[in-house]
């Protein structure tokens, strides 16, 4: 979502909090809401102790077009480099060879962590099964089977 919204010409963020705390009674309420994009962020907790206070934030993002023509001779968006509809840089070729095997090195362990997770779901369904179809109670599984 954030390289969608820089890449659609920069991004204005815009925030407050509030927050107020007398003892064991407290509230914090905070909003913030990026410019060119649907999603607002509130959040709300309580807390303890003595304090009260307010803030307002704001963060802009932009696009520096005169240093990408500069880079690039020739007038190129951010959506281009960013969705790699132009081909990449010489100068930049020991950047993105440390950046895919970043990629790389996790969507690897994406793959591990979703191998691990498919591994535990297909176990738990065989536990579920062995012990609903046959009743067999009498193993280390025990306190899993369910008898009506």
């Amino acid at each position: 979502m954030a390289v969608e919204a820089f890449a659609k010409g920069g991004n204005l963020t815009l925030g407050g909090n509030f927050t107020v705390a007398v003892g064991p009674l407290g509230r914090n309420l905070e909003g913030n809401v990026a410019l060119r994009s649907s999603a607002a962020v509130f959040t709300y907790c309580k807390s303890r102790g003595l304090f009260a206070g307010v803030s307002l934030e704001g963060s802009c993002l932009i696009e520096r077009k005169e240093t990408n023509r500069k880079f690039y001779c020739q007038d190129i968006r951010a959506y281009d480099i960013l969705f790699g509809d132009i081909p990449r840089p010489a100068q930049a070729e020991d950047l993105y060879e440390i950046l895919d095997s970043f990629t790389e090195k996790y969507e690897k362990e994406g793959q591990r962590i979703n191998a691990r997770r498919a591994a535990r779901e297909q176990r738990k369904s065989s536990v579920t099964l062995g012990c609903s179809v046959f009743h067999d109670c009498f193993s280390p599984r025990m306190a899993l089977c369910d008898i009506n």
